[in-house]
């Protein structure tokens, strides 16, 4: 079924055979149970995952206080992008809100395949790029959203 996933990603749209062979061969399989924690904010970047069956929370816990769920993904999301990008740490947490099934890559394997295959990593990190920006635009309005039902008129050091 995962192999069956990865083919579906239209993360890897265009790539051929031989270099979904390769991407095969990179992903690994991950079980998630309920409430499960993934990932902590600001601990090691080392995969990027994503979501074969189930859900999945990424929350943002601003100075220790209480985490804000800034989304909530399902099959076929990607979530874990630090770690793609070279980053040292993640910025969000992650927790499975349901039980399923991820597929992850290492990020030093991800960086490493840019490395020896040009056109299959430039092919990856331009899907990457997109699935990332429109995220991000989707965050921006989950928290415009946030401020207008309850942040309101909360002061924000350097804002």
């Amino acid at each position: 079924m995962a192999e069956e996933f990865i083919e579906q990603l239209s993360l890897l749209d265009e790539l051929d055979e031989e270099e979904l062979d390769i991407l095969r061969s990179l992903f690994e399989k991950v079980e998630c149970k309920a409430e499960e924690e993934i990932f902590r904010q600001g601990e090691e970047a080392k995969y990027l995952y994503m979501v074969v069956e189930g859900k999945v929370i990424i929350h943002f816990n601003p100075k220790e206080e209480a985490a804000l769920v800034i989304s909530t993904l399902g099959k076929g999301d990607l979530f874990g992008w630090s770690a793609a990008l070279g980053r040292r740490t993640y910025t969000s947490g992650a927790m499975c809100a349901e039980g399923g099934e991820l597929l992850r890559i290492k990020g030093a394997d991800l960086r490493k395949l840019y490395q020896e295959h040009p056109k299959t990593g430039i092919l990856v990190i331009n899907r990457l790029a997109s699935v990332i920006a429109n995220r991000l635009t989707n965050t921006q309005d989950q928290v415009a959203e946030l401020l207008n039902h309850g942040l309101r008129g909360r002061d924000i050091p350097g804002g």
